[in-house]
């Protein structure tokens, strides 16, 4: 019998518990065996190799794993179901113009001043959309097939309207997530609406927090956060931004906010927000997370513009938010043909047909499906290209990439 893809690239990992971890970067598939099974792996692609695919000198005890490998599309017996299964089809199918999340820029106001801020730029712009117009926002993007809704800033809760907007969004059928600093503590009704909340707190002591959130040491954030009640905080998670000069201070950090029976603690490395600017990524942090099993992982990819717009307080309509600048501006809300418009963009095509298995940055690397290319923000703050490369960036994302490989808990299955 022919056997069809012994001959792609399999990276061989441990995980923290010393199971051997096998990976397809053709498939996008993984897989786990004891150290037997590992050398019966390695001795069987070597037979496989050596006889241009023919299975017919495998020994019994190879036959059984060359079965099971069968069993789970790891090899194939047919050439046809062999390049059906190419990751790199599903992948590439993966582009269609269906909008469904938008993030809502209610206002660029904000009471801190933080060092990192990707928004910085906008941040003290005072334009605003009025509550009505807002409304006529929500009801828009509901008519055009969005269901999901972020609302962030600037900080939200500057905006004396919050709670009549996020009751209004909710009753519209959104799921609404917040994004907040939590300077100002979020009244009950407003968190019992919300879907989700994400609050940024760098560290608990607030005079670590300040080196960075500036004028933080002027609030209680703590206690706000820990103003809210149990039934609350399975909703709510907390994300610091981490940077080598923190990353000490966050091991106790998510241990502390688990045990108080927060959803999650989701730490973001720190990022470029301007030219040349050099970011030493943080590392050890890695070492703190664990990620669930899946047969086919994720399709890690940029989904701006296809998936996600961004609203800025004044209507314009941009990629993400985390790219607010003129040049990438898609149109305003207000515009009866919005919606076209979007699709049509040069800008959207430009994202749609980002592609790492055609990326002479990425189309070699190992870990390309896993980390879906570079973030086109970064790329834009630090080269003001945003079809460049950050180097720092992508060894950040191949170290990343390596840890969620070894992390893989396959008892969740």
């Amino acid at each position: 019998m022919k056997i069809y893809g012994f001959d792609e690239k399999f990276l061989m990992l441990k995980n923290n518990e010393g199971l051997n971890i096998i990976y397809s970067t053709y498939l996008n598939k993984i897989f786990g065996l004891d150290n037997r099974g590992v050398d019966l792996f390695s001795k069987l692609i070597t037979r496989l190799e050596a006889h241009d695919g023919d299975d017919c000198n495998v020994d019994p005890d190879m036959k059984e794993l060359l079965r099971l490998l069968l069993l789970n599309e790891i090899l194939f017996d047919s050439f046809d179901n062999y390049k059906k299964a190419d990751f790199k089809n599903i992948y590439q199918n993966y582009r269609k113009f269906i909008p469904h999340k938008a993030y809502i820029h209610l206002t660029q106001r904000c009471n801190l001043n933080c060092t990192y801020c990707y928004d910085k730029d906008n941040i003290g712009k005072t334009r605003e959309l009025t509550t009505k117009q807002w409304k006529e926002i929500i009801i828009s993007l509901k008519e055009h097939g969005f269901d999901y809704l972020v609302f962030t800033g600037g900080e939200i809760m500057l905006r004396n309207d919050i709670s009549e907007l996020v009751l209004f969004a909710n009753k519209n059928d959104f799921k609404v997530h917040l994004m907040t600093n939590s300077t100002i503590k979020i009244d009950s009704k407003i968190v019992e609406a919300a879907y989700h909340i994400d609050i940024s707190l760098d560290a608990i002591d607030e005079i670590e927090n300040a080196k960075t959130r500036k004028n933080s040491k002027s609030f209680n954030i703590l206690n706000n956060i820990m103003s809210y009640e149990d039934k609350y905080r399975k909703k709510i998670t907390i994300k610091p931004v981490v940077s080598c000069e923190n990353e000490n201070l966050y091991a106790d950090f998510k241990e502390f906010f688990i045990s108080q029976g927060f959803h999650s603690v989701d730490p973001l490395p720190l990022q470029p927000t301007k030219r040349n600017e050099k970011c030493m990524y943080p590392t050890s942090y890695l070492q703190m997370s664990k990620h669930s099993f899946d047969a086919y992982f994720k399709i890690a990819k940029c989904n701006a513009c296809y998936e996600v717009i961004a609203i800025n307080s004044d209507g314009n309509i941009f990629p993400c938010q985390a790219m607010i600048n003129d040049v990438y501006c898609l149109g305003n809300i207000f515009d009866s043909q919005w919606f076209e418009k979007i699709e049509k963009n040069k800008i959207t095509k430009l994202f749609m047909d980002n592609d790492v298995t055609t990326d002479s940055h990425c189309v070699s690397c190992s870990y390309k499906y896993i980390c879906g290319g570079p973030c086109k923000a970064v790329c834009y703050n630090k080269t003001g290209d945003m079809l460049s490369m950050d180097e720092d960036y992508c060894k950040y994302a191949k170290l990343e990439s390596k840890h969620y490989l070894e992390t893989i808990n396959f008892e969740e299955r």
